[in-house]
């Protein structure tokens, strides 16, 4: 049963990457010849969508009318796992223009990788490197201030604990206060035992992304980072702690990938 397991595990992962990496190289194509960068970034997306689908992830999308009218706007989610960017797919898809500010790991922090991902005007930091972050955020602003919606894992890393959150950093509260735009927390129910590429387990996994009600930011000022930063986070973590303890989906999602 453990070799069928691998054996299966391995086939998918096979189909997937060609895929992936197929689309990378389409998206930046695209790009090149129609400056459009929302269709290379939709065209990308629906490739993530199709490979939730391959990773055996049923996407149920709950909330999404939260984001009506909410455009441009900052979406933090929490972060398990590299399949967290094929989970929220639809949610780059519902938005049109966004803009993904991510940190990229070892294993995918390549030249190739790296120019694919600048070249179509996501944005990368580094927790670890002041400056690039720090450029990363005056980025992230003035895609926001262009009608970008821009998409932030707060944690800044992929959170390991089942079940919980790690501590948020700052700096998608500072950008939704300096553009005037909301925050719309998105919780990903949890990923693992079912889903786990370390553990190479990808077995059928009915997985909720909910968006909750969004947080507006007028009138606050950058003394009030924390106070959005805590408003957040205890919203998720309540979200994070009912989805961990078997609370229910809803009966009908208003859409599944």
């Amino acid at each position: 049963m453990r070799v069928l397991r691998h054996v299966n595990f391995w086939a998918r992962i096979a189909t997937a990457v060609p895929i992936l990496v197929g689309a990378l190289f389409y998206m930046a194509a695209a790009f090149a010849l129609t400056r459009n960068v929302r269709h290379a970034r939709r065209t990308y997306a629906r490739v993530l969508a199709f490979t939730a689908r391959l990773a055996r992830l049923e996407v149920a999308t709950n909330g999404l009318s939260n984001l009506d009218g909410m455009h441009p706007c900052v979406i933090v989610t929490n972060q398990q796992s590299l399949l967290c960017y094929s989970v929220i797919a639809k949610l780059h898809l519902a938005a049109d223009n966004w803009v993904l500010v991510a940190r990229l790991t070892e294993e995918w922090d390549l030249p190739i990788v790296r120019a694919l991902y600048r070249g179509t005007g996501n944005i990368s930091v580094d927790p670890k490197n002041p400056v690039r972050s720090g450029l990363g955020v005056r980025a992230a602003l003035k895609a926001l201030r262009s009608g970008a919606t821009v998409f932030i894992f707060p944690e800044g890393t992929r959170w390991k604990v089942p079940g919980q959150l790690g501590p948020f950093k700052r700096g998608a509260f500072l950008l939704a206060i300096e553009a005037g735009v909301p925050l719309v927390p998105v919780v990903i129910s949890p990923l693992r035992p079912a889903s786990d590429l370390a553990a190479r387990r990808l077995e059928r996994n009915r997985v909720e992304v909910r968006v909750l009600e969004p947080i507006m930011t007028d009138g606050m000022t950058r003394n009030d980072i924390g106070r959005l930063r805590q408003m957040t986070s205890e919203r998720m973590r309540a979200v994070t702690a009912e989805m961990f303890s078997g609370g229910s989906q809803d009966e009908r999602p208003e859409s599944a990938t």
